[in-house]
């Protein structure tokens, strides 16, 4: 599937009013240079970190591109031309770099991240052991950068639990010390999942350990803001080159979802002593702001240095032990990322996978889905005890791509919760914080239940596997959570999952999307989805374009 086009989107005012600045520069009036520069101004606010310019010169070669780019904006006094990743640039407000054009605040990023990468990539090999905790655990003791990838259920977890007995053993024999170890994610609710996991393997790894050794164990995730004590305002933290985190490994969980800034901000917080293990799903959504890294990572060509160098340190696991149950949600996730769209459409209308309902969107179809969610909480709502309640949060969810509109969110909690407050007050309303709350053990994106006690109703959680129990009165922001967008479950899973996806194409509809609602069910699984709507989001790959390779390469060449 090909990379979306930056800037495909309809273009925003202020794209179009930045096109104006970088025009009114252009020594020669060539109207391309103000529309190459909107498109490069749109295509970073959709997350890329740069444009290719050859489709718009319509080059064969990307050195006839990279000369066309450079002619097209000589002598703009706002556009500066970089022959090399590490040169100054003067102020600016745009880069081209060969046939790519940046903004200037992406080339920068881009550029220290490929510093970071290169500084912490050697060219060690790794024994091919068949043990993949053992590898993992080499790859972690030798690689100051090792990428640890695979889709839900494929036991990133439970290699990553083995690799620590074995690590922590050989870095002690190593070193002569105790190392420290440091867990964290991008979010409050991957953080909390990552503490569920943690505590589970836990009580595993203090029996696989010498009793000396037990202090290496980390106590518990943080999120990378509270890691690096990230001000709210600033967005600035506390850590930096000068004043660098203590840490001998970090491991950082749901990779898929950090951006580009907030990457170089954890490279720069952690000594060069220190190595880092990316943990995630490239093929999951990717982060809200500029950047796909992990993606980025493990996509690079091969035949490069660096291709060659992060290979070694890339341990990807494919077999799926979660959904062994149900042969048909493995079947489909696996074929989302190698089967044609058609081809997939046919097999899903066929039936052809266990355990999965492809339905045409209509009103009635729709109203089912909301007829059955409605019967499911008022079963929830009726059990003889919140614990019960509380255990039965994940099962299941309805997904929708969007908030608004008939298909959209919004829509559908305001329909299951009016018809489940016409048997009942509050009692039994499932919700979702929307905003960490560190103070109270709650993370955006944690599941809760109203409940009605004799001294009236509160709300109960289960936050990184602890119980909490708040007055209603106490509650953080929140919301309904009978239906979730995607990007909010992402990185959760339910037993049944109802794919809702709107009655007409949308931009915001892909294939990593589709993916990454598929891979949230455990055993069954509903999509409502016109055909032609679902084929439309499965040839839209959305990949994230970037220029590490072209950077990569560059810096290759000037070492020999």
């Amino acid at each position: 599937m090909a990379e979306s086009k930056p800037g495909a989107v309809s273009q925003s005012p202020a794209a179009a009013a930045f096109a104006g600045i970088i025009q009114s520069a252009q020594t020669v009036a060539d109207a391309l240079a103000g529309q190459l520069a909107m498109a490069c101004f749109q295509g970073a606010s959709e997350g890329h970190s740069c444009l290719e310019a050859a489709s718009y010169f319509a080059c064969r070669e990307s050195s006839d591109a990279a000369m066309a780019l450079s002619a097209l904006f000589e002598g703009n006094r706002l556009v500066k031309t970089a022959h090399a990743p590490g040169q100054a640039i003067d102020a600016c407000l745009m880069v081209v770099f060969k046939d790519r054009l940046y903004l200037k605040k992406s080339w920068l990023l881009e550029t220290s991240l490929l510093r970071h990468v290169q500084k912490r990539c050697n060219a060690l090999s790794m024994p091919d052991v068949a043990d993949v905790s053992r590898r993992l655990a080499q790859c972690c003791l030798d690689k100051p950068l090792s990428l640890l990838t695979g889709g839900p259920g494929t036991g990133k977890t439970t290699a990553i639990s083995g690799a620590m007995v074995h690590w922590i053993a050989a870095f002690h024999a190593r070193y002569g010390r105790t190392p420290k170890i440091l867990l964290c994610a991008p979010t409050g609710k991957a953080a909390a999942r990552m503490n569920e996991a943690w505590q589970d393997q836990k009580p595993l790894l203090l029996q696989a350990l010498r009793r000396d050794l037990h202090a290496a164990l980390p106590e518990a995730a943080l999120t990378l803001h509270r890691l690096l004590a990230i001000h709210p305002i600033t967005r600035h933290g506390r850590y930096h080159p000068d004043r660098p985190l203590q840490a001998d490994l970090l491991v950082f969980d749901e990779a898929s979802m950090i951006d580009l800034p907030m990457t170089l901000q954890l490279f720069d917080a952690l000594p060069d002593s220190c190595h880092v293990l990316l943990v995630g799903d490239p093929d999951q959504l990717p982060s809200i702001e500029i950047g796909s890294v992990l993606r980025a990572l493990v996509s690079l060509p091969e035949g490069s240095r660096l291709h060659a160098q992060l290979r070694s340190a890339h341990v990807h696991l494919q077999q799926n032990y979660r959904q062994v149950e149900s042969p048909g949600l493995t079947g489909l996730g696996q074929d989302l990322k190698s089967t044609a769209p058609e081809l997939l459409i046919s097999r899903l209308g066929s039936d052809a996978y266990a355990d999965i309902r492809f339905l045409d969107t209509s009103r009635q179809s729709l109203s089912s889905v909301v007829e059955s969610a409605v019967g499911h909480y008022r079963a929830l709502a009726a059990l003889p005890t919140v614990e019960q309640a509380v255990a039965m949060l994940g099962q299941r969810i309805i997904l929708c791509p969007v908030r608004d509109g008939p298909s959209g969110c919004v829509t559908l909690n305001a329909r299951i919760a009016h018809a489940l407050r016409t048997q009942s007050d509050e009692h039994g309303q499932v919700l979702m914080v929307i905003e960490n709350v560190p103070s109270l053990g709650l993370s955006n994106g944690d599941l809760g239940i109203v409940w009605r006690h004799p001294d009236g109703l509160k709300a109960h959680f289960r936050s990184a596997g602890q119980a909490l129990c708040l007055a209603i009165t106490a509650l953080p922001r929140h919301e309904p959570a009978y239906a979730l967008t995607v990007h909010k479950a992402q990185g959760s899973e339910f037993e049944h999952v109802d794919l809702v996806l709107p009655e007409s194409d949308t931009p915001l509809l892909s294939m990593p999307l589709i993916y990454t609602a598929v891979t949230r069910a455990r055993k069954s699984l509903n999509i409502l989805a016109k055909p032609a709507t679902l084929l439309a989001a499965l040839h839209r790959d959305c990949r994230r374009m970037n220029g590490l390779a072209v950077l990569a390469e560059s810096t290759q060449q000037e070492i020999q």
